[in-house]
């Protein structure tokens, strides 16, 4: 029921909470909602959340011989930054053919991937895209001449928007802490409980598969 009024834009949902909104809050959050925006534009901000802002780094130390190995990002098929010999591959509820596990594994056998495989999330997917429609209506209608209530209503949006930020990060994190991690077809078993240790011990299996003779030197 609570989903019905939230696509006929009779209340509105940041995180936990519903609010019903008045008729100037409904007008306003059906033009955010029919705010176009790019799917590249919300891959890319999904991205910049996984690498930028979780796992934080652009190599990662190998602890068999205390070395940083730098890696490819990559999300979705989409490269993100410069190229490198290892990969670490995030795969989101946002893939097509996301439910196919078997055939996205195939594809990268016999790459120097870690495949990090999130579980499906339909909230995730939503709350994502509103935000950036948001983000885009609040930057297109700051400036524009408009009423007291207006303006309130829009610095209300801004607000919300930031924490709905916030919520988005820690339902990524969540995600990334219970994604299957996957090398050459084998999945990487980790006791890590945070999303940037667990990735790490992922690119441990990589190193170690691409540079067998590390092995031998150590």
């Amino acid at each position: 029921f609570r989903s019905v009024l939230e696509q006929q834009t009779y209340i509105e949902r940041n995180g936990d909470l519903y609010e019903f909104l008045t008729n100037e809050e409904k007008d306003i959050e059906q033009e955010i909602k029919d705010t176009s925006v790019d799917s590249s534009a919300i891959t890319k901000e999904l991205a910049d959340t996984v690498f930028d802002r979780i796992l934080n780094t652009n190599k990662i130390r190998f602890a068999d011989n205390k070395q940083d190995y730098p890696f490819t990002k990559k999300l979705d098929g989409q490269l993100f930054g410069r190229e490198h010999e290892l990969t670490i591959h995030v795969i989101s509820p946002f893939y097509p053919g996301r439910e196919n596990d078997g055939g996205i594994i195939a594809q990268a056998m016999g790459r120097n991937e870690l495949l990090v495989l999130m579980p499906s999330d339909d909230i995730l997917m939503s709350d994502l895209t509103m935000y950036m429609r948001t983000e885009k209506y609040v930057r297109q209608n700051s400036a524009v001449s408009a009423s007291d209530n207006v303006k309130r209503i829009i610095d209300a949006k801004r607000f919300a928007n930031q924490e709905r930020h916030h919520q988005i990060q820690k339902r990524v994190e969540q995600l990334l802490s219970q994604s299957k991690l996957i090398v050459e077809g084998t999945p990487v078993e980790s006791h890590a409980s945070s999303a940037d240790e667990r990735i790490t011990e992922g690119f441990q299996r990589l190193v170690r598969r691409t540079y067998p003779s590390l092995r031998m030197l150590a």
